[in-house]
């Protein structure tokens, strides 16, 4: 259900502006893109970084950006946006500059949110990020070294 195009362009805005003041630490400004539904979800890689509801939300992008050094800017390298009604979801890859503990990083990531029109404005109830799996190698499905994650 590919979205028309001014649907697609006010939801990748709207990302945009939410990934923007997250990897500025804006966190009140990130919020204002974020659903007031009770269940919102930010799911990040880590065994611990499942965040539902708001305060655990706002903690989550919080501690993100407090344990950086400076800006964390994020940039979309691509992406994809569908709808129904009132209902959008997107998806795509990024990258994120960030210098932790000393050491300047670019990561790349995918991600998935769904969001919804609240007011007027297209706000997200669940943000997935995913970072690939660096010892999976290409065309394999797990892990192929015992002890590397793979199952079994």
């Amino acid at each position: 259900m590919k979205a028309d195009e001014s649907v697609a362009r006010a939801v990748n805005e709207a990302f945009d502006k939410l990934l923007d003041a997250y990897g500025s630490g804006r966190t009140d400004e990130a919020m204002k893109y974020v659903s007031q539904d009770d269940d919102v979800t930010l799911i990040e890689p880590g065994e611990d970084a499942f965040s539902v509801g708001q305060a655990d939300v706002r903690s989550s992008i919080q501690i993100d950006f407090e344990t950086t050094e400076g800006d964390n800017p994020v940039r979309v390298k691509r992406s994809w946006v569908s709808a129904a009604g009132d209902v959008a979801w997107i998806n795509g890859e990024h990258e994120v500059s960030v210098n932790f503990r000393g050491h300047d990083m670019n990561l790349h990531g995918r991600f998935t949110a769904i969001a919804k029109k609240e007011g007027g404005e297209w706000r997200f109830h669940t943000v997935h990020i995913a970072a690939p799996t660096p010892d999976r190698p290409a065309g394999q499905a797990w892990p192929t070294q015992a002890g590397a994650g793979a199952p079994g």
